[in-house]
């Protein structure tokens, strides 16, 4: 054998020893599909299950939900109060006694409430009820993250004055995901057809304000011994802030 044939095997028989050792340093992976692909599959298959339950919930709203969301006050009874006057010696009319009905509330108009009842419903329950259409969307998405994550402390709910004030009317305080999806509908429903006036005027005759007191009329009596109309800032703030919770601060 030449040296040149010597040559041509050294140089072949290392070739053949470097490529062995590349596929040791770097097997093929045979069989595994690319990240790539699957990230691409896992989305396509997200994005079809997400259309799929769109589409069941659309159907679901339009179906179950929308047939329900109006709500006409009118044929609602309010199971108002009813009171006797008497006409003294003098030709004044006095009252002589309220009869309760369902439960301790007396009528007031909105023009008759202090303006201060009214902010501090708002201050306290609603800060956007003069902005929204019905339902605060912000407030709305903050309650459902914060009660799966409990990012605060605070407890707090996602409805408006105008929610608030439907549930109150109504009576229909079920706590199931289905009573809280119509009553944003019928929050919607409701604002189309009813100005903020009426809204408030609705609520502060409906809210529970402790001792057997329905509506900020009775309340006043009750706690003050006065008429609505007469009522002072510090009074009105001290009737509203009983709504947070009616058994501990009334």
């Amino acid at each position: 054998m030449d040296e040149r044939e010597q040559n041509q095997q050294s140089t072949s028989g290392r070739s053949r020893q470097d490529t062995t050792h590349r596929q040791r340093r770097h097997p093929r992976k045979e069989g595994r599909l690319p990240i790539g692909f699957i990230i691409k599959t896992l989305l396509l298959i997200f994005i079809c299950t997400g259309v799929i339950f769109t589409g069941i919930f659309a159907v679901y709203i339009a179906t179950c939900i929308i047939p329900n969301a109006h709500v006409d006050v009118s044929e609602i009874s309010m199971s108002q109060s009813s009171v006797i006057f008497y006409e003294n010696s003098e030709g004044e009319w006095e009252e002589l006694e309220t009869l309760h009905g369902g439960k301790n509330s007396i009528w007031a108009d909105y023009d008759t409430m202090p303006e201060y009842l009214s902010l501090a419903a708002i201050a306290i329950e609603d800060k956007r009820f003069l902005q929204h259409n019905g339902v605060d969307w912000r407030r709305t998405a903050a309650a459902v993250v914060n009660l799966f994550v409990h990012y605060s402390d605070d407890t707090f709910g996602g409805s408006t004055l105008t929610q608030q004030t439907i549930k109150n009317v109504t009576g229909d305080k079920e706590g199931t995901v289905k009573r809280k999806i119509t009553e944003i509908f019928r929050a919607l429903d409701f604002e189309k057809t009813h100005s903020k006036e009426d809204i408030m005027e609705l609520y502060l005759n409906n809210i529970y304000l402790g001792h057997g007191c329905y509506g900020v009329k009775t309340a006043a009596q009750v706690y003050f011994g006065k008429d609505v109309s007469e009522l002072t800032l510090a009074e009105c703030a001290d009737l509203i802030g009983i709504t947070n919770n009616p058994s501990l601060y009334d």
